[in-house]
């Protein structure tokens, strides 16, 4: 996208830094939410697990409020699963390239939950890409880059 840089504080950017922040706010929840899914629902599990607990020792009130948390992750994690993203959302999830999503698409190894010409894909659809084997632990620095960096 291009954007004028008017300089810090200047109103012309103000409202597509804030956009943007939002934006990549929630695409982020939404990977944490795709890439933890397994613990996602370990967690709610969990949660009703506690409910029975709750429920058996007397504690009505806070058992139907751990029902209904629950309940109400579960549907946002169904939610997100089926909705559609474009290819280049997709690409960011995955790791793919809007071009390898496009061939995959393509050749139907992806179903298209858009139109003819509008491609869509289902994020519960979306293929993720292998690791390379170089996650880092938290907190680590990527020597690597920093290496690299070093060159320039």
């Amino acid at each position: 996208m291009w954007r004028m840089y008017l300089g810090p504080g200047s109103r012309a950017t103000e409202p597509a830094l804030e956009r943007d922040k939002k934006l990549q706010g929630r695409a982020c929840l939404q990977r944490r939410l795709q890439g933890e899914y397994v613990e996602v629902e370990a967690l709610v599990q969990r949660w009703r697990d506690e409910v029975t607990l709750l429920r058996r020792r007397g504690a009505d009130t806070q058992a139907v409020t751990l029902e209904s948390c629950a309940s109400e992750l579960e549907e946002e994690v169904r939610r997100l699963s089926i909705e559609t993203l474009t290819l280049t959302q997709a690409g960011r999830e995955s790791g793919y390239s809007y071009h390898a999503l496009q061939k995959m698409l393509a050749d139907g190894r992806l179903p298209n939950a858009g139109g003819r010409h509008r491609p869509r894909i289902r994020r519960a659809d979306l293929p993720r890409k292998p690791s390379t084997g170089r996650e880092m632990a938290k907190g680590e620095p990527d020597i690597a880059s920093l290496v690299l960096a070093g060159r320039d």
